[in-house]
């Protein structure tokens, strides 16, 4: 489950949530909005307060396919 999903789900507002992880509302902005991942000790908080439903994997990345430009 994404962080934002999450936080809209629950009743949440964000401002608080980021207060009860350690963070500024900014930061958990950018984790919401993909623009930046938490930090290890921060993603641990978050599945603590989340009990488990956010975790690592809602930030990974999927492996882009690079196109091969050699010719056979």
């Amino acid at each position: 489950m994404k962080l934002a999903q999450y936080i809209d789900e629950h009743g949440y507002r964000a401002p608080w949530f980021a207060k009860k992880i350690g963070v500024t509302h900014v930061t958990l902005w950018n984790w919401m909005k993909g623009k930046r991942n938490p930090s290890n000790p921060a993603m641990q908080l978050i599945k603590i307060h989340t009990n488990g439903l956010v975790t690592e994997k809602d930030w990974e990345i999927e492996p882009t396919t690079l196109k091969s430009t050699e010719q056979a």
